[in-house]
C-alpha cells in the first residue's frame, strides 16, 4: 500500500475514532447534563416543597392566632355585656327588694332562716325599707332582734347571738351565689336578641 493511501486510512481511522471519541463524548455530557438538570430539579423541589410546608405552618398558625383573638374579643364582649347586665341587677335589687313578689315571699324565707338557727338568741339584719314589713313577722319571737342595717341594700341577714350560724338572705348574696347560672342566662338572652 503506497504511503498516501496508508496515510489516508489512518486518517480515515483517527477521524473516526475522534468523531467517535466526540460523540461518545458529547453523549456523556448530555447524560451528564440530564442527571444533574434532574438533581437540580429534585434539589428544587425540594426546596420549594420545604419552602411550601414553612408557608403553610405560618398560615395555619397565623389562622389560629387569629381565630383566637377573635374568640377572645367575642368572649370579652360577652363577658362586658354579663357585667352590666350584673351590674344593672345589683342597681335594681334595692327596688326588687320592695316589690310585691318579693314582700310575699318573706314570710316563706324568714320562716326557713328561723328554724336553721333554732329558738336561741339572734339578730335579724335588713334592709332598712324591709323593717315594717318584717316587724310583724318576728313580733312573738322571743330573743330576737330586729335591726335595720342600712348597709343591706335587700333582704336580710339573721345571725345567733354567738356568731356560729347566719343564713343570709340577701338579694346581693342570692346574686353572687346564682352568678353562674344567672351568667349563662343572661348570656342566652343577649344571643337570642
Amino acid at each position: 500500500m503506497p504511503l498516501a493511501d496508508l496515510l489516508r486510512s489512518l486518517t480515515e481511522r483517527a477521524d473516526a475514532e475522534v468523531a467517535a471519541l466526540l460523540e461518545a463524548a458529547r453523549a456523556a455530557a448530555a447524560a451528564e447534563r440530564r442527571d444533574l438538570e434532574r438533581r437540580y430539579a429534585e434539589r428544587s423541589a425540594g426546596v420549594v416543597d420545604e419552602h411550601e410546608r414553612r408557608l403553610q405552618g405560618d398560615l395555619a398558625r397565623a389562622v389560629a392566632d387569629a381565630e383566637r383573638g377573635e374568640r377572645r374579643g367575642e368572649l370579652e364582649a360577652r363577658a362586658r355585656a354579663r357585667d352590666r347586665v350584673f351590674a344593672a341587677a345589683r342597681r335594681a335589687l334595692p327596688t326588687a327588694g320592695t316589690g310585691p313578689a318579693y314582700r310575699a315571699s318573706l314570710p316563706q324565707r324568714l320562716a326557713a332562716a328561723l328554724t336553721a338557727i333554732g329558738d336561741g338568741a339572734a339578730a335579724l339584719h335588713c334592709a332598712p325599707a324591709l323593717a315594717p314589713v318584717l316587724a310583724p313577722l318576728v313580733r312573738d319571737r322571743a330573743g330576737l332582734a330586729l335591726e335595720p342595717d342600712p348597709a343591706i341594700g335587700a333582704g336580710f341577714l339573721v345571725r345567733t347571738a354567738d356568731g356560729h350560724v347566719a343564713v343570709d338572705e340577701t338579694l346581693e348574696r342570692r346574686l353572687a351565689a346564682d352568678a353562674d347560672e344567672l351568667s349563662l342566662v343572661a348570656l342566652r338572652a343577649l344571643e337570642a336578641e
